[in-house]
């Protein structure tokens, strides 16, 4: 559920179609480098600005989905709750 609400409002906010996903697997790789939930949550704290900041990005997106599951994924495992990443990314669009 988490996922296509995210990757609705990823796509709908303008990332679909040559270079933004570079910057979306920035961000997960600098996911997958948290050690707590603090970090996981500022990591997807600081990708919705960016994606607030850049409308009109664009990128492949296959890649940038599979990178944003990277992205979520390893801020599970960083011990940020699903109920925590759909109220942030809840501010997609802001």
């Amino acid at each position: 559920m988490l996922k296509r609400i995210a990757l609705g409002s990823l796509f709908a906010v303008g990332l679909v179609a040559c270079d933004a996903s570079k910057d979306v697997e920035k961000y997960a790789d600098r996911a997958c480098e948290c050690k707590d939930k603090d970090c996981a949550k500022k990591v997807l704290e600081d990708f919705v600005k960016w994606m607030n900041d850049h409308k009109d990005a664009r990128g492949d997106e296959k890649k940038a989905e599979a990178a944003f599951n990277k992205m979520t994924e390893c801020s599970k495992k960083a011990g940020l709750s699903e109920l925590d990443m759909a109220g942030i990314m809840q501010k997609l669009g802001d």
